[in-house]
Order: C-alpha cells, then structure tokens, then sequence
C-alpha cells in the first residue's frame, strides 16, 4: 500500500504540506527544507532521512532529554504550549502582555534589564558569544540552551525572558496594521490578538499556516546580529 497525506501529515517530526499540482513540501516549523516533491512517499522518505525532531529529541538525531529537565522545552509549535495552558487552567500572553512582563517594570531601557549589555562583564542572558555565525566563544558543551535560572531574574522575578529559547505569544503575526494609523505615533485601534487572516505568508498563498508572535530571541542570537530589545 502507498504512503498517503492529508492536507498536513506530520512525520519524523517534521510537517508534510500538500498544495496544489499536487505538490509536497517538507517544513520544519515556517522553513521549507529541500526541493518541492511530486509524490506524498518521496516527501515521507525526506523527512525520515532527516535528523529526528521534537521535545524529546532536543538536538535531533538520538538526543535525548535526561539531564535537561532544567532546560526550556524547544521545537514545540504553537498547540503545544497553548496545550499546556489549557490544562493548567492559564493562557499565553499576549506580544503586549510578553512585552509588559519581559521589562520586568522598566521603562525606557535598552535592554530588558538596563542599559548595558553586560553591566560590570556580567552576562545577563544566553546569547551568541563571538561573532555569528562562525565564531562561538563559549565554553565547550556550552553552545546551546541553558537550565532556566542560568541568569539573573527580571524586576517581576522571572527568568529567561530574553533569549535562551524564542518563546510563543497568543497574537497573530502581520507585516503592518489592518488600518492606517491617522498619526505616526499612534495605532489605529487595540491589535490584541491580531488577524488571523492577514497571518498567512502573501508569499505562499497555498499554504494556509497562520502564523503567531514570537518574543524573546535565542541562545543564537548575537549583538552582531540581532538587537536584544527591552520588549522584542
């Protein structure tokens, strides 16, 4: 028997998308991962000579997760977190709830926890050290996540707001405002939550995958590279 696809068909950890044509692709998250395929079993046999994915196989391959029970959980999508929410009787922020609670109650600073990158020589946060993308000047094993309350709390008491891992929020994601704003300071009304249609990439129309805010930055990010917001 013939392997077969739905619309979306996840395997290895990896997500099938069938388009029109028809057309397979094989996604990791919103990033494409090799050519086009013309035949559901050729997209399956791609994803499964892929290194192997998911929160229990954190860098892919035969990675497993004992001894990194401190570490933030990574490749999850949206579900999964908001899953976790839902049983614990809570909901995702908002980007402006995110943006509220990752300035731990400063205003004005150019980081999350001052105006200094590193105030005194100490590291606030897990970022690139070096220069990225060829460079890493961390120590040996070092490179990739850290346990949570690696680094130094925000004013409100939590830990890992920036970087380490990006982290989800419940709005929609879109390049600009469903209206334009009558001045330049100011929007034209409450964007909570955000449009679901205006989510989808323009780009990829075939492809209906909403797409949502992420905050925070990552353990790759780098001053070179990417700015650590006070809100992101």
């Amino acid at each position: 028997m013939g392997w077969k696809t739905p619309k979306n068909e996840e395997v290895n950890g990896y997500k099938i998308v069938e388009v029109d044509g028809p057309i397979f692709k094989v996604f990791e998250g919103d990033r494409q991962l090799g050519d086009d395929s013309a035949y559901s079993g050729e997209a399956a046999a791609h994803a499964n000579s892929l290194p192997r994915q998911g929160p229990r196989h954190p860098y892919g391959g035969r990675s497993d997760i004992p001894g990194k029970l401190e570490h933030p959980v990574v490749h999850v999508a949206y579900s999964d977190p908001k899953a976790y929410a839902d049983w614990a009787g809570m909901e995702l922020p908002s980007e402006a709830e995110w943006g509220l609670a990752a300035r731990g109650g400063l205003e004005d600073a150019e980081f999350a926890w001052g105006d200094e990158l590193n105030p005194e020589g100490k590291l606030m946060a897990n970022t690139w050290q070096g220069t990225f993308p060829t460079i890493s000047t961390k120590a040996a094993g070092a490179d990739r996540t850290s346990p949570v309350g690696s680094f130094p709390a925000n004013g409100y008491g939590i830990h890992d707001m920036i970087d380490n891992v990006w982290e989800w929020t419940s709005d929609y994601w879109s390049t600009r405002h469903p209206e334009p704003a009558a001045k330049s300071c100011c929007i034209p009304k409450n964007p909570r939550r955000g449009d679901r249609e205006a989510s989808f990439d323009p780009r990829e129309p075939e492809i209906r995958i909403p797409r949502r805010v992420l905050n925070g930055g990552s353990h790759l990010c780098a001053p070179n590279y990417w700015r650590l917001p006070s809100s992101a």
